[in-house]
């Protein structure tokens, strides 16, 4: 009779088709995709193991987060069901689910060249992504991998896991991407100027938020992972004028996108707000656009890494920036960018800022190290100059050196909102509060379209702060911590502006929140400890620990 304790060995072949093999050679493999992704999620996690949340986002992103848990409990089920007696194998907790390191053996072997988790279809926009970054891995990085391979107590049955080939040559870069930009025929100055002005804002931040080719004449048709957009002007009365864009597949012609802008002034400038909002808005659409296509096409491409990873940034959620981590990473091996070396920087800072538990000073180093080399390599970009201005103000407490950085940024992209939030939050530090919180104001409309526009709120409550309108200072807070309910900053300042407001059941349900995201958090540390990182509502003096302090802990 087999001794029960090997009921739990099991081998998971993740090269060629997903199997799942008890220590008999039965095939236990589930039969569901999302099952199966499941499985795969958790044996190339470190220690077999992954937070619940983390699961739920890669396999059912699509789906608010009670349904994304049922659905997370009813593939557990499935997966006990389809393992049978060795179902001991799984481990799960209320935070955390995972597999026993000492019954599971990863077969990661690259014999024969096969494709990792071959014709795997889950079906979810974050999975796919999961996906072609572990089978770029997979192909150029097998000694790094050695890691995942996990061997049980007995041998299983099957031939012997062979040792990791030695990696491929490297992939590059071949998807790429560009946009023609074409102007309409007008004859009318006033017109010409209008298209010519948008095209230049457009262009120059395609370039230089998304490192993306850009041609300003027709190209020949067909020109694949390519977008050709077309801009028009027009006059629709006396004193109105309004941009027509048209965005269309540049291989089908299958229109993509098209929108008009709002009413433009006669005689705009490169700066003129309706006429920059509307470029970043269609920024922002090229960049999506170019993202689908290019990431259905196979290859990798560092475009459509780095847009991963910088929506990754923005939710400030622990897991999903050391995701992030690893898309810039990758992202910068595939093609170098001062830009990508920034972001690396800037999320060190946020790490930092945010109190996600890794070694400040670390942080500090890393993050100054990673600035200097994208300086190197990109001392003309506008986005790498606002994020090492960002970088100067936060970690050197160095607001002259951020401001220089954050002027030269303005002056190399005047359309660009990071830019001219890095130059007020420079004068934030600075002591300079009436121009801090007027260009936030400004940051608050041409950055409408940002993806990452909940940390304009929170540049203006600061400066609102600052300036003594606690109620617009609240209200950014808030409208902040709606959009990023991983906001550590926002929930602490919404706890200590509604207690100054008066509104103890508003901050206490704050209070509570951050409690959930940061464990260590204390309303004694937020109303004493000068450490703790509310430092602008103790220079507005509106820190009012009385009032924190009757609110009781979360």
């Amino acid at each position: 009779m087999r001794d029960s304790a090997e009921d739990g060995l099991l081998r998971l072949s993740l090269s060629g088709r997903f199997r799942v093999t008890a220590a008999d050679g039965t095939d236990l493999t589930p039969k569901g995709a999302k099952v199966q992704g499941l499985l795969a999620l958790l044996a190339t996690s470190p220690d077999l193991c992954r937070n619940r949340r983390w699961l739920e986002d890669k396999l059912w992103s699509d789906r608010g987060t009670d349904q994304a848990s049922a659905s997370l409990r009813q593939a557990l089920t499935e997966l006990r069901r389809s393992l049978g007696t060795s179902h001991a194998v799984l481990t799960s907790d209320r935070q955390k689910i995972g597999l026993r390191r000492d019954r599971v053996q990863v077969d990661l072997s690259t014999t024969g060249d096969p494709e990792f988790l071959e014709g795997l279809d889950v079906r979810d926009p974050e999975f796919e992504s999961w996906l072609r970054h572990e089978r770029h891995r997979y192909l150029t990085d097998a000694p790094i991998r050695a890691d995942l391979w996990h061997v049980a107590g007995p041998a299983l049955a099957g031939p012997a896991l062979p040792a990791p080939a030695a990696p491929h040559a490297r992939r590059t870069d071949r998807a790429t991407a560009s946009v023609v930009l074409q102007k309409s025929r007008n004859t009318a100055d006033g017109l010409a100027l209008m298209e010519d002005l948008f095209i230049d804002a457009v262009a120059l931040s395609l370039r230089e938020a998304l490192g993306i080719t850009v041609f300003t004449r027709r190209q020949t048709p067909g020109l694949p992972n390519s977008i050709a957009v077309t801009v028009q002007a027009m006059a629709a009365g006396p004193g109105e004028r309004f941009l027509r864009v048209r965005a269309e597949d540049g291989a089908t012609g299958q229109v993509l996108w098209s929108g008009r802008s709002m009413a433009l002034p006669t005689d705009p400038t490169p700066e003129a707000t309706a006429l920059t909002l509307f470029a970043n808005q269609v920024v922002e659409v090229l960049g999506d656009a170019l993202s689908l296509e290019l990431g259905g096409a196979g290859d990798l491409n560092a475009m459509v890494l780095q847009r991963l990873a910088v929506r990754k940034i923005w939710t400030l959620d622990p897991l999903r920036l050391a995701e992030a981590e690893t898309l810039l990473t990758l992202a910068d091996e595939i093609r170098p960018q001062g830009l990508t070396l920034a972001r690396r920087g800037q999320l060190r800072v946020l790490q930092m800022v945010e109190r996600h538990g890794s070694d400040a000073q670390t942080l500090r180093d890393e993050a100054r190290a990673l600035c200097g080399k994208a300086m190197e390599r990109e001392p003309n970009n506008s986005m790498v100059l606002a994020v090492l201005s960002y970088v100067r103000c936060a970690i050197d407490d160095s607001p002259l050196a951020g401001a220089e950085l954050a002027q030269r940024s303005v002056r190399l992209n005047p359309g660009n909102p990071l830019a001219w939030d890095s130059l007020s939050y420079a004068h934030l530090h600075a002591g300079r509060i009436e121009e801090a919180h007027r260009i936030s104001m400004k940051v608050q409309t041409i950055g409408a379209a940002a993806p990452n526009r909940f940390w304009w709120d929170m540049g203006l409550c600061l400066t609102a702060a600052l300036t003594g309108d606690l109620d617009l200072a609240l209200t950014m807070a808030r409208t902040a911590a709606s959009d990023s309910p991983d906001f550590r900053a926002a929930q602490r300042y919404v706890v200590a502006l509604g207690a100054a407001a008066d509104q103890p059941g508003l901050a206490l349900a704050a209070a509570r929140r951050l409690k959930a995201l940061e464990p260590d958090f204390t309303m004694d540390a937020l109303a004493h400890n000068p450490a703790y990182p509310v430092g602008v509502l103790r220079r507005a003096g509106l820190l009012r620990s009385d009032r924190i302090r009757a609110l009781g802990e979360p």
